[in-house]
């Protein structure tokens, strides 16, 4: 879908759209989760990436991604590789609730690399 809103020269700047989407994103996804109840920032994250999903599902059944499809199948991408590493740092924050050291080295192989 990338590929049909923009060329292939186009890849390494949305790339480094994402990089600084990410450096944004991060630090204050952190910052919530450490001032924040896990469960709260763990509701909210939930209800954000469902809201932005939606909106993305919206503008291509619309047709709004075929009008705007330099504008929109970029964001999709950039969006999605964002949702998927928060995803992923919600995933460890479960796990550090859910066990202990020593359980999670022994359940998570990847805690023992």
């Amino acid at each position: 879908m990338l590929l049909t809103g923009l060329s292939a020269d186009a890849l390494p700047y949305v790339m480094v759209l994402v990089g600084a989407f990410i450096l944004v994103i991060m630090p204050l996804t952190a910052y919530l989760v450490s001032k924040s109840s896990s469960n709260t920032v763990l509701t909210g994250m939930t209800f954000v990436m469902i809201v932005v999903l939606t909106s993305f599902l919206f503008m291509f059944t619309t047709g709004v991604a075929e009008k705007y499809p330099k504008i929109v199948y970029p964001m999709f991408f950039v969006v999605e590789e964002v949702v998927d590493s928060v995803l992923m740092v919600l995933f460890w924050q479960i796990g550090m609730l859910c066990f202990t050291k020593d359980e999670a080295k022994r359940l998570i192989g990847i805690v023992n690399m």
